[in-house]
């Protein structure tokens, strides 16, 4: 059987994701392929009917059409209706299925011995619900999102206050400016915004470093989904001043792995150490 999957989004040029896929198709032995078709708004549809048209076995979706490909079917998984985005579609007898792999990648490349408490999540937008969903599993009490001060931001931070209103979780939302040092006791902080990103304001952080340096728990984590460059403003502010962290290639690889593990039903070394 040939294994050919696609990545639908835009940009995807210079996506990670062949390469990825490439040594999942050599740890396995299995043949096929990965590719990355840059896809508008109004091309998804016939993209993704096409490629099922074709024998494709699924699709990864990105930015920014993971809330969009939910038009597309309703047989997701708990956790997409939930998350309230996919970047996983899986083709077969029955259709189509949509998952979401980000939020698992996100959890298995936390650090095992991570103190989970309070965290810090910077930025609303389209990743934070899986973040959320993976701190919650992490058994976080409570997690403040610091936003903009804009009504897309605001809107956002009250989106997901709402969807996670059930959970033993204390979500709250704080606008950039009032954020204070009092408040700052955190065992993680993670960048979930496109500050520091290669192309989009590459040498800025989005916490200061005067916070940064005052930061109460000593042990706090840095987490920065950017991972392009590997070494952003804000992990070497958070290095400057003693603290450890990482970038977001190893959730990037695991959401990966477990889209891949979707579409063929094989298990990845990657995936059983993770959960080690």
């Amino acid at each position: 059987m040939i294994f050919n999957f696609a990545l639908l989004g835009t940009p995807v040029e210079h996506s990670l994701s062949p390469e990825i896929h490439a040594q999942f198709f050599r740890e396995t032995g299995l043949k096929g392929g990965y590719i990355c078709i840059p896809t508008e708004s109004q091309n998804l549809l016939e993209n993704i009917k096409n490629l099922q048209a074709l024998g494709f076995k699924g699709v990864n979706i990105t930015i920014p059409h993971k809330e969009k490909v939910l038009e597309i079917t309703e047989n997701y998984s708990k956790e997409v209706k939930l998350i309230g985005a996919a970047n996983t579609l899986i083709f077969d007898n029955s259709g189509i299925k949509a998952e979401n792999t980000d939020w698992l990648g996100f959890l298995h490349s936390l650090p095992n011995n991570l103190a989970s408490q309070k965290a810090l999540l910077i930025g609303a937008g389209g990743s934070a619900k899986a973040i959320i969903l993976a701190l919650i599993k992490k058994k976080f009490s409570e997690i403040i999102i610091l936003i903009r001060n804009s009504e897309s931001a605001k809107a956002g931070a009250e989106n997901i206050k709402l969807a996670f209103a059930g959970f033993n979780c204390t979500i709250t939302a704080c606008f950039i400016n009032d954020l204070n040092i009092s408040n700052s006791d955190f065992d993680l902080i993670i960048n979930a915004s496109p500050v520091g990103m290669s192309g989009f304001n590459e040498n800025e952080s989005p916490l200061t470093e005067s916070f940064i340096q005052n930061i109460i728990n000593k042990n706090c984590y840095f987490y920065d989904l950017v991972y392009n460059p590997e070494q952003t403003a804000f992990l070497k502010l958070a290095q400057k001043h003693g603290f450890v962290g990482q970038n977001g290639h190893k959730m990037l690889f695991l959401q990966a792995g477990y889209s891949f593990k979707h579409w063929t039903k094989k298990d990845l070394k990657c995936l059983t150490e993770a959960k080690t």
